[in-house]
């Protein structure tokens, strides 16, 4: 852009933010202000801070390093943008009125929601136009709320759950009713757990029915296809009309299987999306080529083979004096972990006897069978994602020696999506060219080669940061929605400031226009695009 231009767009101010341009000299404009908002600052997933750019990735690795934040405080932090109405929908960034208006226009539902025991209830935990909440347990009792929704077993979704719930009956997929039965102790007499892939009337919804699609996130995780009149709201609003089609995805990664889900091949009015990742930034790579090349780095020979070695057929003689630490959270990186014990042919020890329950309630057999409570026995140890640092794993280490355990080598990776660098060049910045976009954001191909120790790795010990993420990266929630063709999308995530309302509302923005066009993302094999 030059300088003129520059000056010319900074002094026009603008019709609407969110609304249609009038001309080419206002859509610039917008695209401008979405730009500068878009690369002042980076939200730090762990603690939902901001910071430059040059900052963000030291953050975000001193926030592993320290305790995880709790669930009331990781849930508060997703749900602080409420509704417009409520002092706090301006953020504490001095935001401009129009983008609060204009917001508000992308995402309706503007009536206040009385306050409960627990505050008000973001609109977007609610279905617009129908009696049913998603994620939305930490409020307690919602007035004409007939059905509470659960789409996965993580802290941040099922905070408010307990032993003591009974508000209303609890919608899940049936491997999510189990923990939060065995888990939380939830009364049985409130679950109503849902097969995948077939629709299911909800009583008492006014003819809603709905249908769970994998999510790809973590174990139990559904997408939640929602389908039926609009007959009433929970705010007040009076909303009847035609029969309405919402996919709200709660957490997922987004692949092509589910955009050729059966019921996902006519129109979707609104998409409730999980935004974590929806900046350019965050191209980390395709989960099964993360995978490879960490399996790749157990096995690969060391330079300690011998001739014997050779001769014996051995090619990797130190694989069962390895130990292998992943860092997780109470669920989640699964597919990472059983990956790991298969190609080291061990067991998997869980640090924390929790880790260990919570995976015999999975529907995974073959996980199950892998398992040992016996630390002596396993070369994969499932640690806390927070807990891995040099000091804390060569403590670990030191102590398992002791016991008897021989380790000549420990590899400790800590599997994330946040701080995951672009290998060449900048960030794009919005535009309405989405195939250049799309060229320019998409994800990296990932080899062994692509691993990186940290600085403090030594030869014994090797921390490794994984670009491991079980949320959707920016090139993916982009070819999910070219590929879905909805009408309207919602963000659920990092809705907390207007800056980021603005930056999520641009590249949004762009990303409908071309989908209304028809515009698709051909994927690069069928696990992924």
């Amino acid at each position: 852009m030059t300088v003129g231009l520059k000056r010319s767009i900074e002094a026009s101010p603008p019709h609407s933010p969110t609304l249609e341009p009038r001309d080419a000299k206002e859509e610039e404009w917008q695209l401008f202000q979405a730009t500068q908002a878009s690369l002042a600052v980076f939200p730090c997933p762990v603690c939902g801070h901001s910071f430059a750019q040059v900052d963000i990735d030291r953050h975000v690795n001193a926030c592993l390093d320290q305790p995880g934040p709790s669930a009331d405080r990781a849930s508060t932090r997703k749900d602080e943008m409420l509704h417009e109405n409520s002092p706090k929908s301006c953020g504490t960034r001095g935001s401009p009125s129009a983008l609060t208006s204009a917001w508000a226009a992308l995402l309706p539902g503007r009536q206040k929601q009385p306050a409960s025991r627990t505050g008000r209830v973001p609109f977007y935990k609610i279905l617009e136009g129908m009696p049913l909440a998603v994620d939305a347990f930490r409020y307690g009792a919602i007035d004409g709320c007939e059905g509470y929704f659960l789409t996965h077993f993580h802290s941040d979704h099922y905070a408010g759950l307990s032993s003591r719930w009974k508000h209303g009956l609890i919608y899940c997929s049936e491997e999510t009713a189990r923990l939060v039965r065995k888990r939380l102790k939830v009364d049985p007499s409130w679950l109503r757990p849902l097969p995948m892939n077939l629709p299911q009337l909800i009583p008492r919804s006014g003819g809603v029915s709905v249908t769970c699609i994998d999510a790809n996130h973590c174990p139990g995780a559904c997408l939640f296809l929602f389908e039926g009149p609009r007959t009433v709201h929970v705010y007040g609003n009076h909303a009847p009309g035609r029969i309405v089609r919402y996919l709200h995805c709660g957490d997922f990664r987004a692949c092509p299987a589910q955009t050729a889900h059966p019921a996902l091949q006519r129109p979707v009015d609104i998409v409730y999306l999980d935004t974590t990742y929806l900046h350019p930034r965050y191209n980390f790579p395709a989960q099964a080529q993360v995978i490879q090349a960490c399996s790749a780095m157990l096995l690969n020979r060391a330079p300690s083979t011998t001739l014997s070695d050779f001769w014996r057929g051995r090619s990797e003689p130190e694989a069962f004096e390895q130990l292998v630490l992943v860092g997780t959270y109470s669920l989640g990186k699964e597919r990472l972990v059983k990956q790991l014990a298969q190609s080291l042919q061990t067991s998997i020890f869980c640090a924390h006897a929790s880790r260990h329950e919570t995976l015999l309630e999975l529907d995974d057999p073959e996980l199950q069978g892998m398992l040992t409570r016996n630390p002596q026995e396993a070369r994969v140890h499932v640690v806390s994602l927070h807990w891995i640092s040099f000091e804390s794993v060569s403590s670990y280490v030191q102590t398992l020696q002791q016991q008897g355990m021989r380790i000549t080598r420990t590899t400790a990776f800590r599997p994330t999506g946040w701080t995951f660098q672009r290998s060449t060049g900048s960030a794009p910045t919005p535009s309405r060219n989405v195939g250049a976009l799309m060229q320019a954001s998409r994800p990296p191909e990932f080899t062994l080669a692509s691993l990186v120790c940290a600085a403090s790795s030594t030869a014994s010990l090797r921390l490794v940061n994984v670009p491991y993420s079980e949320h959707s990266s920016f090139y993916e929630l982009m070819a999910f929605l070219l590929t879905l063709h909805p009408q309207r999308v919602i963000p659920t995530v990092n809705v907390g400031s207007a800056l980021n309302r603005t930056r999520m509302n641009a590249w949004l923005d762009i990303c409908l226009h071309a989908s209304r066009e028809q515009r698709s993302v051909q994927p690069r094999c069928p696990d992924y695009w």
